[in-house]
């Protein structure tokens, strides 16, 4: 439950969250969890926030492809989501995760500075997700490689990561591209070599089929028996 996670924090770490939820409640700010194509609007908030400390979204194509993403995400409650706090007139902090089932993945935030409401932006966000994650089924969280603090004064724990590296020499790497595009090769000149030999022999047989039809059709309407009208389909180039 989020009461169990909650008593996992330190004695600062509970505190501030009892603290920033009061405060939360006292100005009137507003959680919001966006799902798929929902939160597709919000995203440049995200953006906005992230640039001020890590810049992540730097790229237009980072952008654009996270829009189609988003686009094309419908499912409700699962899938990508973007969780947003909103207060003073303005978005204060942002993240981007995605939910399966009963695991989730957090992948990028942004959050501004404190000001005179005496709320982190950044932990009352997190503070607020968590607890709505607890009532989704959530029961374990990715916070994204790295050792940030906060992490750590949100329950995190050191997870082992396994990196998987493929290296290759250019020669081999040059010697397997000349391999494949000699097949290819090869491949198209060995079609060309059977259409070039089947053709000319695919032709004197229907030829042939044509002049043995024909000779037949000449003899059946030549044989005088009045049953011939009835084999006339056979004529191919004979004279009925």
């Amino acid at each position: 439950s989020y009461e169990i996670w909650v008593e996992r924090f330190g004695k600062r770490t509970r505190s501030d969250v009892r603290i920033y939820r009061k405060k939360m409640a006292d100005c009137h700010a507003e959680f919001q969890l966006l799902w798929g194509q929902a939160s597709e609007e919000s995203l440049n908030n995200l953006f906005e926030l992230n640039c001020r400390k890590w810049n992540i979204f730097v790229n237009e194509i980072d952008r654009t492809f996270l829009r189609n993403v988003c686009r094309a995400t419908w499912e409700p409650q699962e899938g990508l989501f973007l969780a947003t706090l909103k207060f003073g007139g303005a978005t204060r902090a942002a993240v981007l995760g995605y939910k399966c089932r009963t695991s989730c993945f957090l992948h990028a935030a942004g959050a501004g500075e404190g000001d005179d409401r005496g709320i982190a932006p950044g932990m009352a966000l997190y503070a607020a997700l968590f607890e709505e994650l607890v009532k989704l089924g959530v029961s374990y969280v990715d916070l994204s490689p790295g050792a940030e603090e906060y992490k750590f004064r949100l329950g995190g724990r050191w997870c082992p990561l396994v990196a998987l590296r493929f290296s290759f020499s250019k020669p081999r790497f040059y010697l397997g591209k000349g391999a494949t595009a000699f097949h290819s090769v090869m491949s198209k000149v060995g079609d060309r070599i059977r259409r070039c030999v089947s053709q000319p022999a695919r032709r004197a047989e229907m030829a042939q089929t044509r002049n043995s039809l024909a000779a037949l059709g000449s003899r059946v309407t030549c044989a005088a028996c009045p049953h011939t009208a009835g084999i006339r389909s056979l004529h191919i180039g004979a004279t009925p």
